[in-house]
């Protein structure tokens, strides 16, 4: 077999793509080395495998004892409360260092067991062994023009249709039955994540391959399997259509039987109808408009629609660009200003073109029934422009003036695909003549179709509601920070938008509402120690609401009590003492280490860029400060992660003070070693469970699921890691405020609604589906909305915490004694 592989030339490859999964087969299998000795304080997370201090020959003796495969666990003689792992391969032992936080990870693979990761191990070098040249010259000599996808791809295309440009949205991905390559037709080897798969097509790639492979992604509903806040690209290429279906359907359904109701698109329809409409589509689930009885409903659901896009459907960049040629060419003729407008939107892409059309084209329609649904154009312009446009800072009426114009001129503005003029051979003349076009009228000024004007853009009764609006929300912003071309843009959080696994954005909140609360809070926070001390519980109800973006970082510093430290004499300079130090090399070493493992989707931590190597010298310095302060406790892998999260809403100093409250004051010994706080935790958490869902306590007690194998990472990391960005803000919000046993009631939301029906205990049966499952629960379960409501649902007081803690701590020193 072996003669036919590395010297085989490109001709002879053919044969290899089944001896590869063959070499697989053939791979050593692991087998532990059991200790046959009672070992005091084995870590949680080891089994029998685990031997406790034992000679680097000793072990090397027992596994070549054993054979090939043959694998265990011994405490490092060079380094305290570290671990290395020991096995046998090509009659070596071979020796590694392991880090633990909840999860084994080899690079990107995360192994639940240490058999999985031993078993993975074991056939990744065995296949590297006997495949090494041919592994080499897969990707480089792979013919993609023959490869099954490509072949696919090719016969499915419609010629009229514009080019495929979309790149692949690969992430690690592991295959539960044998896989090939689409690219090079190989077998992909392995146990866990053997390759990468695009998240929209599906295109299936061995890690070098999904590096070469063309920019032809052609997303798929069978993959992307939401409506809400998936990009209108992806949406339109996977449901075959121009417009989301989500918009067709509630314009016709509007323009069927809601021209002529007063206050269309003003009037606010039933969250809660909203929302279950929203699963509804989420679901891919037939949905029928017209048996929804409240008009107002469906208009919420259109926007809502807008509002939870990734990125807006006017992007900030062209949005920038369309506030300025309209304001430049003010003083110019209407058709010039017309011809500069359109160039600019032709930065938009086609999906977004078309959607924008359709729904320009649907307002004006709504506004030609004004008479009777009271909407003029000044009306929707006012409700629209926060919904279409990603203005943040800009000031709203600039805004409500440009959506006036679009409103009023859709035909010549949004022309289809197919319909793209080229802006220098069209005649002017021509082009006056083809489209009818208006403008905004300004005050004072008269229109033949509603007669005289007053100077506001909006009737007496919608001043309270729709005057001029300031919008507060954050919008993507487009850097340049990567050798001179454009850096991708980032959410509202800063993610950048083509990440593997987008979150959902926050549930969005009326401006003017937004406005209230920030001034709520404002006042509140200038006189902090009056609503600490008399009215604690309106801190807590407005910390349950949510805490605005613009404050979140000045408020968690008065929640934790930084705020306090920092202007304590004694704590003031600690930070500035604390970095000036040269530190523990162990601990550098380590933190250095994970740097690059924190939020590298984040533009503050990015591996390349403009900003990824301040975020990352702050973390670095955060880290060390801690590890100066507390030498004996030093640095934990799940410290890094909390302090990133505290650095992207604040300065450094300041993130620091918090980050020693929460060490000190929320979760004290969750990073010591052996992660004692935490096991104590687990066991307190386990009780609840019993209390508050007994079938899943019964169901996890039944398959041996201790919580360790699912809370480490949920608490240690406050749930950064675990759910979707908008729904940690919220959960930190809470946890600031209330403490810990916030992060009970989260745990026991997500354990009681993840696995806690008759259904979802038969569709997970056992330990494996369990575990992935909580790793993978749906978005309906970690929606801010759904979570948030829950946990404030949930009743759990301190007395509980308190008696279940004495109980787990005394039968642990009975355990152990």
């Amino acid at each position: 077999m072996e003669e036919d592989g590395p010297s085989g030339n490109s001709s002879g490859m053919g044969p290899w793509k089944q001896n590869l999964y063959l070499l697989q087969e053939r791979a050593p299998k692991p087998k532990a080395v059991l200790c046959k000795h009672h070992i005091e304080n084995r870590p949680r997370h080891y089994g029998n495998e685990f031997h406790g201090l034992i000679d680097r020959t000793e072990a090397e003796r027992m596994l070549l004892e054993a054979g090939e495969g043959a694998y265990l666990v011994r405490e490092s003689t060079r380094s305290k409360d570290a671990y290395t792992l020991c096995m046998v391969f090509d009659k070596k032992v071979l020796n590694y260092k392991l880090y633990y936080d909840g999860a084994y990870y080899v690079g990107e693979k995360r192994f639940d067991t240490m058999d999985l990761l031993v078993a993975d191990g074991l056939i990744s070098m065995y296949v590297d062994l006997h495949a090494s040249d041919y592994i080499k010259r897969m990707a480089d000599e792979a013919i993609y023009e023959d490869s099954p996808y490509s072949r696919y791809t090719s016969a499915t295309t419609d010629i009229a249709r514009r080019p495929v440009t979309r790149a692949h949205n690969f992430v690690p991905y592991t295959f539960k039955a044998p896989h090939y390559c689409d690219y090079c037709r190989n077998f992909l080897w392995g146990l866990v994540h053997q390759g990468q798969r695009c998240e929209d097509c599906g295109f299936a790639a061995h890690k070098k391959c999904s590096e070469k492979t063309l920019h032809d992604c052609r997303p798929e509903a069978k993959y992307v399997k939401r409506m809400f806040s998936v990009d209108i690209t992806t949406l339109c290429l996977a449901h075959g259509t121009d417009i989301p279906p989500v918009v067709t359907q509630c314009i016709a359904e509007v323009e069927r039987r809601g021209l002529h109701v007063e206050g269309i698109y003003r009037v606010s329809g039933s969250y809660e109808h909203i929302e279950k409409l929203r699963l509804q589509y989420d679901a891919n689930q037939s949905v029928d408009l017209s048996a929804v009885a409240d008009i107002h409903t469906v208009c919420g659901l259109l926007k809502s629609y807008f509002r939870l896009l990734p990125q807006q459907l006017i992007p900030f960049s062209v949005h920038k660009e369309l506030l300025a040629v309209y304001t430049e060419t003010s003083m110019r003729p209407v058709h010039d200003r017309i011809r500069a407008i359109r160039k600019a939107m032709l930065e938009l892409s086609d999906a977004n073109i078309i959607t924008l059309g359709a729904i320009l084209s649907h307002l004006k329609k709504v506004a030609e029934n004004s008479a009777k649904n009271k909407m003029t154009v000044e009306n929707l312009a006012t409700i629209f422009s926060p919904t279409l446009f990603c203005s943040g800072a800009i000031p709203a009426m600039p805004n409500h003036q440009l959506l006036h114009f679009l409103i009023s001129n859709p035909q010549s503005l949004t022309p289809c695909i197919t319909g793209r003029i080229e802006e220098e051979g069209e005649d002017e003349e021509e082009y006056e003549q083809n489209y009818e076009i208006q403008r905004p009228e300004r005050p004072g000024e008269t229109s033949s179709n509603h007669g005289s004007r007053r100077t506001s853009a909006c009737t007496a009764d919608d001043e309270d509601d729709f005057g001029p609006i300031e919008e507060v929300d954050e919008e993507p912003v487009i850097r340049n920070g990567f050798n001179g071309n454009t850096q991708p843009s980032t959410d509202r959080y800063g993610f950048f938008l083509n990440r593997a696994g987008g979150f959902l954005q926050e549930h969005a909140i009326e401006p003017e509402r937004l406005r209230k609360r920030e001034k709520k809070w404002i006042q509140m926070l200038d006189n902090w120690r009056y609503f600490m001390d008399e009215r604690f519980e309106v801190i807590r109800n407005r910390c349950r609401k949510g805490i605005p973006p613009s404050l979140r970082g000045r408020a968690w510093k008065y929640l934790c009590g930084a705020m306090y430290q920092m202007e304590v004499s004694s704590n003031r300079f600690v930070f500035e003492y604390c970095v000036k130090q040269a530190g523990d090399p162990k601990w550098i070493d380590d933190i250095q280490k994970d740097l690059n493992r924190q939020f590298p989707e984040h533009e503050m931590f990015a591996r390349e860029g403009k900003y990824g190597d301040g975020g990352k010298d702050d973390l670095f310095n955060l880290l060390k400060a801690w590890t100066v302060l507390h030498p004996e406790e030093g640095y934990c892998q799940g410290q890094a992660p909390v302090a990133a999260v505290l650095l992207m809403h604040m300065p450094v100093r300041d993130a620091f003070y918090c980050f020693v409250q929460i060490c000190h004051k929320y979760l004290p010994g969750y990073y010591s070693a052996g992660l004692e706080a935490v096991q104590v935790d687990g066991d307190i958490l386990n009780k609840l469970l019993k209390e508050k869902s007994k079938l899943t306590y019964k169901h996890f007690k039944k398959n041996n699921v201790d919580p360790i194998l699912y809370m480490v990472e949920w608490f240690m990391c406050i749930f950064c890691r675990s759910l979707p960005w908008p729904t940690v803000l919220r959960v930190w919000d809470m946890f600031l405020c209330e403490g810990v046993k916030i992060l009970f009631k989260v745990a026991l939301v997500l354990l009681k609604y993840g696995i806690g029906t008759p259904k979802q205990i038969k569709d997970y049966p056992d330990l494996h589906s369990i575990v992935t499952r909580l790793k993978n629960l749906p978005p309906m379960i970690t929606s801010e909305e759904f979570l948030v409501e829950k946990v404030c649902e949930m009743t759990l007081n301190d007395a509980d915490l308190e008696k279940f803690h004495f109980t787990a701590m005394k039968l642990r020193q009975m355990r152990f004694s």
